[in-house]
C-alpha cells in the first residue's frame, strides 16, 4: 500500500533497496567469517589435506584476502561509500602481496587476484591508468614465467586473456 503511494522513482528506489539488501547482507556476513575466523586461522595452521594446498595456509590467506576486497568492494559499488572503497583496496593489495610472494607469476590464483585488483582500480577508483599499469605488469610476468603445470594452462591462459 505504501508503495503505491510513492511516485515512480520512489518506488524505483525502494526495489532498488530491496534487491541489494541480500548482498549487503551475504557481504558482511562473509566479511565477519574472514575477519574472525579463516585469515587468523589461515595464518595459524595448515589446511585440512583434502584442499591440496600444503603451504603452511599462505595460499588460502591470499585467497581470503581477494575473497575480502570483493565483499568490500560490493559494499562500495551499493553504498557509494569511499571507506568501504579504502578497505578493498587495501585487500586487494595484502592478496595481491601475499600472492606474489609464494605463487608463480601465471598462478591462477595469483592472476586473479591481480585481475579482480586491475578492475576494482578503473570500475571503483576510475583509475585507468593505475588499472592498466597492474594488468599488464601481471600479464607480461606471466607471460615470461615458465613455470606453468600443465593441469594449469587452460585456466592461466583464460585469466591472461581477461587481463
Amino acid at each position: 500500500q505504501e508503495l503505491s503511494s510513492c511516485s515512480s522513482n520512489d518506488g524505483r528506489a525502494i526495489i532498488s533497496l530491496v534487491l541489494e539488501a541480500p548482498s549487503v547482507v551475504m557481504s558482511r556476513a562473509i566479511l565477519q567469517l574472514l575477519d574472525e575466523c579463516l585469515i587468523l586461522d589461515a595464518q595459524t595452521r595448515r589446511l585440512a589435506p583434502e584442499f591440496g594446498w600444503d603451504t603452511e595456509g599462505y595460499i588460502s590467506r591470499a585467497f581470503y584476502k581477494k575473497l575480502k576486497g570483493d565483499c568490500h568492494w560490493c559494499l562500495a559499488k551499493v553504498a557509494e561509500d569511499s571507506h568501504e572503497a579504502e578497505h578493498a583496496a587495501c585487500a586487494y593489495k595484502e592478496a595481491c602481496v601475499i600472492a606474489a610472494e609464494l605463487l608463480y607469476a601465471s598462478h591462477p590464483l595469483r592472476l586473479s587476484c591481480s585481475l579482480s585488483y586491475s578492475a576494482f582500480l578503473n570500475s571503483q577508483l576510475h583509475d585507468c591508468e593505475a588499472a592498466c599499469d597492474h594488468a599488464r605488469n601481471a600479464f607480461e610476468d606471466a607471460v615470461g614465467d615458465s613455470c606453468t603445470p600443465e593441469g594449469r594452462y587452460k585456466e592461466s591462459c583464460c585469466l591472461m586473456r581477461v587481463l
